[in-house]
């Protein structure tokens, strides 16, 4: 088993070399420490760097996550935001008051490390103090009267905000719709760092309001907006806005709404994202859209290097091979309609044996709803080597497929996320994974979600649970014994002290499990991430009793349970 061994060792052979010959500044390890991705990758790369070799700031986040192992560091009862989790690495998520003189000294020595920051709450003061050059981050969603707040105490701070907007009969803290969207708009035009958008609306009277703020937007700095939930029928000017935008604009990364748009307009908005010279990111999730993208000929704007599209049609799988054909994408995702064929098709054969080891600069790659086959599944595991991501759902994969695509796991230098969510697979599929696991060293992320995976596939699991950040076993068919021996692998594992999510949600767990977890988690050395435990029981009186032993749990943080 060499995935621990690897993690601590995750330093670089430089930090050696330099105990023995030239001096290395620690300021290199310091750059370095700025790319790693995940908080246990940072905790190891902390513990293997000598104390000489780390900055006043890396010896600070060493010594926060010393405090968050020795329950110095944590979320009290008491704090306006419980129950949560800290989080050190790559965001940083502190509660409000901190105790510990000594702590705060630390806090405030390793904010260096962030030029950008989280903002969870608005209304709840930020328990760190910020340099000149932080910037901030509303992306949990903020209201428009938070506006305000954010006008007020940091204008020149915020560089990205998610809106939720909804005039459904309460007014925004007492707002008008009127001043809701006065004050809107003076955010758009009064916050120069503004960079991204993401707008969730909702209300009947929003195809009246909507076109002032649209416009306000393409006068904005904004270069990424997000339209998913904007809940608004798209009329003939929004569209043209919109492409007017695209073409005058540097837009970088754009989400289409999902609700319907003007058919008559969408040649325009076609040859609008044609003609862009500085998008990067395209998601489409609105049918009529992505039959109209798909209309021949059909082309990638030359900068794209995201393209997400769904629902496609199998019959414009020709348009679309010949579009990616050797093109320069690094991720793609694409979603089929809901009823698939029930075996390949030859465009289906030509996208995954030969499209897709084309690209050669494809790094993330999502399908949704298309057949797999063996054959599919062989061609899928040689280019997985040079995947980081791959997200795979509803593609009757089978045992067999997955077989095939885990096979590839030990050539797998890059693989950080595995996911493959409703494919009909076993225990058989989850064994071979605990295998094989340990030799794919930067896999973080496992999702084994609405599959058929019972106790013997947990149970093998827990074996391989250290070398996972995230592992989801959501809507399978573990019991008590394979729930339990996930979460006693984890409390007997220090690294497993940093694990995000544990997903046991929709399993039948019943009382006997449940409590069984708690008792388990209760009694760890470890702190834990989230252990989901979710829809687990049935019965009304052992949803009480469980209920109880969570409450009863010093940090209700461990579990999170809504029957």
């Amino acid at each position: 088993m060499t995935s621990n061994r690897q993690r601590t060792d995750i330093a670089p052979a430089a930090v050696m070399a330099s105990c023995h010959r030239t001096r290395v500044l620690p300021e290199l390890f310091q750059h370095i420490a700025l790319f790693l991705p995940s908080s246990l990758d940072m905790a190891s790369f902390l513990t293997a760097l000598p104390a000489s070799l780390r900055t006043p700031a890396l010896e600070s986040l060493y010594q926060l996550h010393r405090a968050v192992a020795q329950s110095r560091l944590y979320f009290p009862k008491s704090d306006p935001t419980y129950p949560r989790r800290v989080h050190l690495w790559p965001n940083l998520v502190l509660p409000r008051y901190i105790a510990e003189a000594e702590i705060a000294v630390w806090i405030e020595k390793v904010m260096v490390l962030y030029p950008v920051v989280e903002v969870q709450h608005v209304a709840v003061p930020l328990p760190y103090p910020l340099l000149p050059t932080t910037k901030l981050a509303f992306d949990y969603p903020i209201y428009p009267h938070e506006l305000e707040l954010v006008l007020r105490h940091w204008k020149d701070r915020a560089i990205s905000i998610l809106l939720l907007i909804s005039d459904n009969g309460q007014p925004h803290r007492g707002m008008t719709m009127d001043a809701t969207i006065d004050v809107i708009l003076r955010a758009l035009q009064s916050l120069p760092a503004l960079r991204q958008l993401e707008l969730s609306w909702f209300g009947a009277s929003m195809p009246l309001r909507f076109p002032r703020v649209l416009y306000a937007m393409t006068t904005s700095p904004i270069t990424k907006v997000d339209f998913r939930d904007c809940h608004v029928e798209w009329d003939q000017a929004m569209v043209v806005t919109l492409a007017h935008w695209l073409t005058t604009k540097p837009l970088v990364s754009l989400v289409l709404p999902k609700t319907s748009m003007h058919v008559g307009s969408l040649p325009l908005l076609r040859a609008a994202l044609w003609a862009s010279r500085t998008l990067r990111s395209l998601y489409v999730s609105q049918a009529n859209v992505v039959l109209e993208l798909l209309s021949a000929p059909f082309r990638l704007p030359p900068t794209l290097q995201s393209l997400t599209l769904k629902p496609c049609r199998y019959v414009d799988l020709p348009t679309l091979l010949a579009a990616l054909d050797k093109s320069q994408l690094t991720t793609l995702q694409l979603g089929f309609a809901p009823a698939p064929p029930l075996t390949s098709t030859p465009a289906i054969a030509t996208l995954l044996e030969v499209t897709l080891p084309g690209m050669s600069r494809l790094t993330k790659l999502r399908l949704d709803r298309i057949p797999i086959s063996p054959v599919g599944s062989n061609a899928l595991a040689i280019i997985l080597p040079r995947l980081v991501e791959i997200v795979l759902k509803d593609n009757v994969l089978l045992d067999m497929g997955v077989l095939v695509l885990v096979s590839a796991l030990p050539r797998c230098k890059k693989l950080q996320k595995l996911r493959l969510s409703k494919q009909g697979c076993t225990d058989t599929s989850a064994m071979a994974l605990a295998r094989l696991l340990p030799l794919c060293p930067e896999l973080r992320e496992l999702d084994l979600s609405e599959n058929c995976i019972q106790c013997p596939g947990a149970m093998a699991l827990s074996a391989a649970i250290a070398c996972l950040d995230d592992l989801c076993l959501s809507s399978n068919e573990v019991g008590p014994d394979g729930a339990v021996a996930l979460v006693q692998a984890m409390a007997q594992n220090a690294s497993t002290a940093l694990m995000t999510w544990l997903l046991l949600d929709f399993n039948p767990l019943g009382e006997e499990g449940v409590l069984s977890v708690i008792d388990v988690v209760a009694a760890s050395a470890h702190r834990f991430g989230h252990i989901d435990l979710r829809c687990t029981v049935e019965d009304p009186i052992e949803i009480a009793t469980c209920e109880a032993a969570i409450e009863a749990m010093p940090y209700h943080e461990w579990c999170w349970w809504d029957a």
